[in-house]
């Protein structure tokens, strides 16, 4: 249990798949207004959630090898040489000894986890080194491969995720014939719907292309940032921000992405494409309302009740999920609830040197931790944001209809005055 939680706590992709389809998508299809809106959000959580799982296990093994490859860093598409890529960033931020200290540390690694074909990996790394003299040569070329590899990645997984939105918008419309939304087709009638929804399917491909140029933008944006970054001097002030935040941008195994380029493809891809593909200027306003909270919960919810829970449970049982070197010393509110956390590798790697009953407890205690914040962001997400949307859309369906009655009502008296 403690190896499936903290696979799923530093696999991104995986961890909002899980969170969207238990944590918003059920609930959300329990709650939802009629049929075709439940369909559809059944639709696009499934659809999110096997790309949680086809991105990192097909695309970024593909990614690794063939950009290997490109730069000339690997000769052969399938070698243990490729494990190259799972050196840090944070070691290619100085010079070649730092990166042949990189390179040691993983093998060292590798060595502890006890892997079979071991002595094969340390043969494939010489004779790759051996290629490369000159080391800092080395170090340019991965810099290249890895910024490479976060723009193939940014842009597959962007497009997939900003697609799933539009092509179950389509399928609606293929299914029902209606191009309104699908919250709204039980409260108001088929004309008002296409009525609504006729700007949007006018400009529908103008958005579609809107929504690539972002991800491109994007992505190219990272991946050039990384890129220059690493390579700058030590007297860019750029360059070393860059070198500082390097390691947010790795690849855990060198497939599963970071919080931080998530984060990216979220504000890029997934997020703006949502917003684009919105039928009318209600599901625009849920969706939007939809997007804040999602991305506020996700990416800094589940950080602050972590820091928050994990200083109380080390008070009250006495366990180290928290990393007490690193608290800052000043004891403001934000240093409260950002208390820097232990990771679930750090724990299992005991790098803190508990006793093995302490040891024992705070694994224990992690666990718990991070499911107990798991189930409370899904009954905030999957409950709690459904029933305020509906409610908001409920009220702006009759806000509606009252304005068109009035003016219906307008337009009558002033028949009535014309005639007289």
């Amino acid at each position: 249990m403690y190896n499936v939680t903290s696979n799923i706590q530093t696999n991104m992709i995986l961890n909002k798949g899980i969170l969207e389809l238990g944590g918003f998508a059920v609930p959300s299809v329990i709650m939802a207004n009629n049929k075709v809106e439940a369909r559809e959000k059944a639709e696009r959580s499934g659809l999110s959630f096997s790309i949680a799982y086809l991105t990192p296990f097909i695309m970024l093994p593909f990614f690794n090898k063939s950009f290997l490859k490109l730069n000339k860093i690997s000769n052969k598409f399938n070698t243990h040489e490729q494990k190259i890529m799972l050196v840090s960033k944070k070691y290619l931020t100085r010079d070649e000894k730092y990166l042949e200290e990189g390179i040691n540390e993983l093998l060292k690694e590798l060595k502890i986890k006890k892997k079979t074909n071991y002595e094969e990996i340390h043969n494939s790394f010489d004779n790759l080194l051996k290629r490369f003299p000159d080391k800092n040569e080395l170090r340019k070329k991965l810099i290249k491969t890895h910024a490479q590899v976060l723009m193939g990645d940014f842009l597959t997984t962007g497009l997939m995720m900003g697609g799933v939105y539009w092509g179950s918008n389509l399928l609606t419309k293929e299914k029902t014939g209606k191009s309104g939304f699908s919250a709204k087709f039980e409260m108001v009638d088929e004309k008002s719907l296409e009525a609504n929804a006729k700007k949007h399917e006018q400009d529908k491909i103008k958005k579609m292309v809107a929504g690539l140029g972002l991800l491109l933008a994007g992505g190219l944006g990272l991946s050039t940032a990384i890129k220059k970054g690493l390579l700058a001097g030590n007297s860019s002030k750029f360059g070393n921000f860059m070198k500082k935040h390097a390691t947010k941008f790795d690849y855990k195994d060198a497939i599963f992405m970071s919080r931080a380029t998530f984060f990216g493809i979220n504000l890029f891809g997934d997020v703006p494409n949502t917003l684009l593909a919105s039928r009318d200027k209600e599901e625009l306003k849920y969706n939007t309302i939809k997007n804040i909270a999602f991305v506020a919960i996700f990416f800094g919810g589940d950080l602050v009740l972590n820091n928050i829970l994990a200083r109380i449970i080390d008070k009250t049982i006495g366990t180290k999920l928290i990393d007490d070197s690193k608290v800052k010393k000043k004891n403001t509110l934000w240093n409260k609830i950002n208390s820097p956390l232990r990771s679930f590798k750090e724990i299992e790697k005991n790098e803190i040197k508990l006793d093995a009953k302490l040891l024992k407890k705070t694994k224990v205690a992690g666990v718990a931790m991070f499911w107990w914040n798991f189930a409370v962001l899904c009954g905030v997400m999957g409950f709690g944001l459904p029933y305020m949307l509906n409610k908001i859309l409920r009220k702006d369906v009759a806000k509606e209809k009252n304005s068109a009655e009035q003016q219906k009502e307008i337009a009558k008296t002033k028949n009535i005055s014309l005639i007289s």
